[in-house]
């Protein structure tokens, strides 16, 4: 006759399955979560280096800006679709844009840079050396963009964020 005695080191294994499922589970979770965080990104001066690919949208443009169509221009614009969302936000300090006041007495002090995005997943390319980088030849390509970030300041600026592109070229994924 066998002996039926337990051996001690798979005592209690398999007593609480669910249990050991869910730890599995939770701790699962949190791996993922910690994974697919989204990226923290400051605005100018900070450098940044972000990949995605280059699109082209249609948006309205002046004089009414969407409000009618028949008459608004209209307008392309070259985005990056990140291949990953992103937050932005600023480094530390807000940036005193200039103190602003209508007939000496209603004064506003206008920020920029100031705002806080989460999951960003367009940013509008902007080319100061235009046309220099020549990014309509990127359309539809994957890239990977250096530059500089900032928050839209007018109308005719059509994504929260922009980045200013200071080099840009194609990548293979």
């Amino acid at each position: 006759m066998a002996s039926q005695r337990s051996n001690p080191r798979h005592a209690g294994a398999g007593r609480h399955p669910r249990l050991a499922l869910f730890g599995f589970l939770l701790g699962f979770s949190f791996l993922g979560s910690a994974i697919a965080a989204p990226q923290k990104f400051h605005y100018e001066p900070a450098k940044v280096q972000i990949s995605g690919r280059v699109i082209l949208q249609k948006f309205f443009g002046p004089p009414n800006f969407g409000e009618d169509p028949k008459t608004d221009a209209k307008i392309d614009v070259l985005e990056l679709k990140l291949d990953r969302p992103i937050d932005v936000g600023p480094a530390s300090s807000i940036q005193l844009r200039e103190h602003h006041c209508v007939n000496n007495t209603a004064c506003a002090d206008l920020y920029i840079n100031s705002g806080n995005y989460s999951g960003v997943t367009c940013l509008e390319l902007v080319d100061l050396d235009s046309p220099a980088h020549h990014l309509e030849d990127f359309i539809s390509n994957h890239v990977v963009v250096d530059g500089q970030l900032y928050e839209r300041e007018t109308g005719n600026e059509y994504t929260e964020v922009l980045l200013i592109v200071d080099n840009i070229r194609k990548v293979s994924l």
